[in-house]
């Protein structure tokens, strides 16, 4: 089975409705793992995919944002 590591805003993942297709995925051979940015990945993985949409987070860092400044880095560093 293929693992693929996503992260998300909730507002998305509830728009695109992760939970009702993970059951989808699963049949096709895919497990959907969301990633905590807070850990790091080397503790979450190993992956096959990552899958993210971090443009907020990535503003929220250029701005100062320290707890998003310290998930940029998780996700870069792994």
């Amino acid at each position: 089975m293929r693992r693929v590591g996503y992260w998300i805003s909730e507002k998305k993942r509830k728009k695109l409705d992760f939970e009702e297709h993970r059951e989808r995925f699963r049949n096709a051979g895919i497990e959907l793992v969301q990633i905590d940015l807070k850990q790091p990945l080397e503790k979450q993985g190993p992956f096959d995919l990552l899958v993210h949409k971090v443009t907020d987070l990535l503003a929220r860092a250029y701005d100062g944002h320290q707890s998003s400044e310290r998930a940029v880095q998780n996700l870069e560093t792994d």
